[in-house]
């Protein structure tokens, strides 16, 4: 399988080789990364169970397809990770727009069930440099994602 079996988008190692290749032929402030974490999945796990969590991860999948329409290619990178790549002259301000509307974007899960409980994700961003690897890139996203907790 190719993509993620849950919200069927692509996974990291995808992600990294179209990663790579725009950075290759992209050029400075050409690529952009979003890079978006879900909140508090761990704890939905542990509470209500992995169908919940489930329930949680597709939210967000379906806010990044909203909200990350101009995106090349968004994945699922890790457990409650994503990203999203966005290439070209508007790279940055589209993501800049992106990272914005899924910061503030939040969903209320569970409704109608024992539970419920909120989608709440932090989103950190970078634009591409000079001679960027797709490690540097990541970092960068990373620290932003961090540094907005």
């Amino acid at each position: 399988a190719s993509g993620d079996f849950l919200t069927g988008l692509p996974l990291r190692a995808a992600f990294e080789a179209s990663l790579a290749r725009h950075l290759k032929h992209g050029g400075t402030g050409r690529v952009a990364l979003v890079m978006v974490d879900v909140m508090g999945l761990k704890e939905i796990n542990d509470q209500y169970g992995f169908l919940a969590g489930d329930d949680m991860i597709l939210a967000a999948a379906a806010c990044l397809q909203k909200h990350g329409r101009g995106g090349r290619i968004i994945a699922r990178i890790g457990g409650d990770e994503f990203g999203v790549l966005f290439v070209g002259v508007h790279a940055s301000e589209s993501a800049a727009h992106a990272a914005d509307s899924l910061g503030r974007s939040r969903r209320l899960l569970g409704r109608g069930k024992p539970h419920s409980h909120r989608l709440t994700m932090h989103v950190g961003m970078a634009v591409s440099r000079s001679n960027d690897s797709p490690r540097h890139l990541f970092e960068r996203a990373d620290e932003s994602l961090r540094a907005r907790r």
